[in-house]
């Protein structure tokens, strides 16, 4: 008889995924997790994850994240001296018999770039992923029951 209780939660269904958040939240909260997580990247993300008692804060520190994601390919497009700057530092070392410097830069300024459009690809999900799970999670207003 006790076999059901350890794969299904609160949602029932039996699929094994158990949701320890039944509190939807409101607005306002997901708004404040939301720019916690946009303003601080991953450490406002895990600061607002763990401090999250609803679906709404859980859902706004996702969406934050993904705006951050997507926030670091526009500076990194927006100011390209600090992209270059950042390759001849750490990754471009001039050597008599290896690559001039600027196939380096180019070769590396692609790398970058590339990885850049995946992280706001990324970001486009995990922002659209938060959205879409914080208003799935809010209660529809065709429930309401109307008298006449």
């Amino acid at each position: 008889e006790d076999e059901n209780e350890e794969g299904e939660g609160e949602g029932g269904g039996g699929d094994g995924h158990t949701s320890r958040l039944t509190n939807p939240g409101t607005f306002c909260e997901f708004i404040i997790f939301f720019l916690v997580t946009a303003i601080f990247s991953v450490v406002g993300f895990i600061f607002a994850f763990c401090l999250a008692a609803s679906v709404a804060g859980q859902s706004g520190a996702v969406a934050g994240l993904g705006i951050a994601f997507v926030s670091k390919p526009i500076i990194f497009e927006l100011n390209p001296s600090y992209m270059t700057d950042f390759l001849k530092r750490n990754y471009c070392w001039y050597d008599e018999g290896s690559d001039t410097l600027e196939q380096c830069l180019s070769r590396g300024l692609f790398t970058v770039r590339l990885l850049m459009m995946v992280l706001g690809l990324i970001g486009l999900v995990l922002f659209f992923k938060g959205t879409s799970a914080y208003v799935q999670s809010r209660p529809s207003r065709s429930r309401r029951s109307t008298t006449v």
